[in-house]
């Protein structure tokens, strides 16, 4: 991993490691971030709302886009909806949520009524749309 780093140092030069922006207190995995918790280092740096951390950061740590993840809307265990709709079929059951999910993210869910596990997309924070 070291050796891959330091090529991509080489080959692309110094903006390959560029940070994007400094954490100005110590940050949880899974923080959903506002403006006031990083500082931008340069000016093409993307706006902190709506994201969230995928790992700790430390306070004064420059860090880039790597180490943010969309903010999650589903939490592992959450009761949501379940929608099937082809046509003018449409079926609604409820189940519940296997891991974390960022809005429009594909999820797996376990339907309550069959205990099988489908796959579907996150429409909102309650319901997903089964394939």
């Amino acid at each position: 991993m070291r050796y891959a780093v330091l090529i991509a140092a080489l080959l692309l030069g110094p903006s390959a490691l560029a940070s994007d922006y400094v954490a100005l207190r110590n940050l949880a995995a899974q923080t959903s971030l506002k403006a006031s918790d990083a500082r931008a280092l340069s000016g093409s740096a993307l706006p902190l709302e709506g994201r969230e951390t995928a790992r700790f950061l430390r306070k004064g740590e420059e860090f880039d886009q790597t180490a943010l993840q969309p903010r999650a809307v589903l939490e592992r265990n959450q009761l949501v909806q379940l929608r099937f709709r082809k046509g003018s079929l449409d079926i609604t059951t409820e189940g519940r949520v296997l891991e974390r999910a960022a809005l429009g993210a594909r999820v797996q869910v376990m339907n309550l009524a069959s205990r099988t596990i489908v796959t579907g997309q996150v429409v909102s924070a309650s319901i997903v749309a089964v394939d």
